[in-house]
């Protein structure tokens, strides 16, 4: 570095030749100095630039990627090593796809490589296998970088977590399925008291009852049941959804604890079956079983 005749530096390069004659003595040297400053300029700013960038990805708590035109991972930032446990080794090339969740693996690896091959954006959500052992939920983004001629010649890309996001939603969406049944609810009790004031008798009651209670529960079949005075038998009062055969105040069943009625009334709270054919408190009922 040199100063300039105004006391600011210059960055210069200098080239020294020797000048020979035709026996190969030195007769004098050549200098040519020649002022590098603007390129200096130039290489001191790319490397900043360089440091500032490195440090944002590194200290992104997103997954930043970097891919070669043919789809090949070349760069994960420290996001992806801490979410995953992996080793830059293990995840270079398609290395990364090793804590990618196995159901998501084949439709991930399909649309990443349409996406090469073609040169389109390339977005969705896949699950990534944890270090802990556990499954976080991601968007993706990836875009191609193209030459001046239009050609790809890499892939930038990100990777956002939204697990928590769709927890969110999904909770969301569960409230407000339980809100809107509460409200048909309400509605059907509603309906229900409405024509018990009305002038009908109680088979008539009934009948009401279980339409109502089959159109809210989006049931085919339901049933009213009364307790005979023994105690060990009940009559059908009213149903909806049986076939011929069946007729209220004649078709009677068992009120033991083999049956779901009987275990009903035995508990003496609600009884909810989760998949009736596996079911081993009681026996199947048997006007179900009659219509499949």
């Amino acid at each position: 570095q040199l100063k300039h005749k105004d006391g600011t530096g210059i960055n210069v390069i200098l080239n020294v030749s020797a000048v020979r004659d035709e026996e190969g003595n030195v007769l004098y040297s050549s200098s040519i100095w020649r002022d590098i400053t603007d390129l200096k300029q130039v290489q001191e700013a790319l490397a900043t630039s360089e440091r500032l960038h490195r440090t944002l990805t590194e200290t992104l708590p997103h997954i930043i990627w970097l891919a070669d035109a043919d789809g090949q991972v070349t760069f994960l930032n420290r996001a992806w090593y801490k979410l995953t446990g992996l080793t830059a080794e293990e995840s270079m090339g398609t290395g990364w796809v090793k804590a990618v969740h196995p159901d998501d693996v084949a439709p991930l690896l399909a649309r990443w490589e349409k996406a090469y091959t073609y040169g389109q954006d390339y977005q969705g959500e896949c699950r990534f296998l944890t270090a802990d052992g556990s499954e976080r939920t991601f968007s993706f983004i990836g875009t191609p970088v193209r030459d001046e001629m239009g050609k790809v010649v890499n892939w930038v890309g990100i990777n956002i977590d939204i697990t928590e996001e769709r927890e969110a939603r999904k909770a969301l969406h569960e409230s407000k399925r339980q809100l809107n049944t509460r409200a048909q609810q309400q509605a059907a009790v509603a309906r229900i008291g409405h024509i018990a004031l009305g002038e009908v008798n109680q088979r008539q009651l009934f009948e009401k009852v279980v339409e109502v209670v089959a159109d809210t529960l989006q049931s085919p079949f339901c049933k009213v049941l009364e307790l005979l005075p023994s105690g060990e038998e009940m009559v059908l009062q009213a149903g909806v959804g049986w076939q011929a055969g069946v007729e209220p105040g004649r078709t009677t069943l068992k009120a033991d604890l083999s049956t779901l009625a009987g275990y009903t009334l035995a508990a003496n709270e609600a009884v909810i079956v989760d998949q009736l054919d596996q079911e081993t408190r009681f026996a199947s009922p048997p006007l179900l079983l009659a219509h499949g």
